[in-house]
């Protein structure tokens, strides 16, 4: 579906086709006439791109990382003629993008200048944020970079479960325990957050997890209301194997989208802890997350999180070895993640 060439390669047709879809998208579509389009970049990148109908309909270029003004490998220009659109080729493309530099260029991270408005697609495919908005071209902008390791598992612990902040909700919020009939919440939460493809994979998900009779859902779930009494945030305190025993961790804490920026992660967080110590429970809780979520375990670790640098835990799919490496790499990641804007 797609082709890939280095700019040496490109025969005049083609260069011609990728010249007259660019100016279709970003000349006539975009009005972006602030900046040169065709720069001495292209003669060091390597050009993706689709045809249909004998012309091309989806594009994208790929800057080698020394020839890049991020840090890392980059990808710009992206386009899908407008009547290709929805029809899932962007993603097909990035990730088709992404396969090569990984693969191919041997580069673990990717950076791009995505418009604010289609962050959800470069999201899909793995980016995250790693800058405010700001304006180029006249157009809203964020900077996102792709990580190869930002699925890697992490783990973080806490020994003295009894001290911690305490935050309040905010005015017009109020915090519940589970009820019949909230799964549906949790799953619209989660698949708005794009923690699964759709409604049905999360609601199976709640139904694996919460209610196959091993745990008490409707002590250890809560979820946060606003004043409408929408369900609007979730978390819970839940069982955790991967000690070899069962152990307390913070599981599945989420906030609507529409709601971040607010401080509700840590009013979750600190009534997870709050619900842990009313139940009984002492001495340990741990929670289990990835690099891509780096911010949320900053959050954590206002809490006196730390992370689990130990041993491999019993049940952890995956050699010791590899354990030890992918580890300490998440960490220095996530420290640096932390401190880009």
């Amino acid at each position: 579906m797609f082709k890939i060439k280095h700019f040496n390669d490109l025969t005049v047709e083609e260069f011609y086709e990728i010249a007259k879809a660019r100016y279709e998208v970003f000349a006539c579509e975009q009005h972006i006439f602030e900046e040169n389009d065709f720069d001495d970049t292209d003669k060091v990148s390597y050009h993706v791109f689709s045809y249909d109908n004998n012309k091309i309909v989806a594009y994208l270029r790929i800057i080698p990382k020394e020839f890049s003004h991020y840090e890392n490998t980059g990808i710009g220009r992206v386009l899908v003629l407008k009547e290709y659109r929805r029809s899932g080729l962007a993603k097909k493309m990035v990730d088709f993008a992404i396969e090569f530099i990984t693969e191919t260029l041997k580069e673990n991270s990717i950076s791009l200048s995505a418009q604010e408005y289609v962050c959800s697609l470069y999201a899909k495919c793995g980016f995250v944020p790693v800058s405010d908005v700001y304006m180029e071209a006249g157009i809203p902008h964020v900077e996102m970079e792709y990580n190869k390791f930002r699925d890697i598992k992490v783990l973080m612990e806490k020994n003295n479960p009894t001290e911690y902040p305490k935050f309040d909700l905010p005015e017009g919020f109020s915090l519940v325990k589970y009820k019949d009939g909230y799964e549906k919440d949790w799953a619209q939460i989660q698949t708005d957050l794009e923690q699964f493809e759709n409604i049905e994979d999360a609601l199976k998900c709640f139904k694996d997890t919460f209610l196959d009779g091993t745990d008490d859902v409707y002590k250890k779930c809560f979820f946060i209301q606003n004043k409408d009494g929408k369900n609007i945030a979730t978390a819970s305190i839940w069982n955790g194997n991967h000690f070899g025993k069962t152990l307390q961790r913070i599981h599945w804490v989420a906030v609507s989208k529409e709601c971040q920026g607010l401080g509700l992660a840590k009013c979750l967080v600190s009534a997870a802890l709050d619900v842990f110590n009313e139940l009984g429970f002492k001495d340990y809780i741990y929670l289990t997350s990835q690099v891509s979520s780096y911010k949320a375990l900053n959050i954590y670790s206002k809490f006196g999180f730390t992370p689990y640098t130990d041993k491999m835990p019993i049940n952890w799919c995956m050699d010791e070895k590899e354990f030890e490496r992918d580890t300490k790499y998440a960490w220095k990641q996530i420290k640096l993640l932390s401190t880009k804007k």
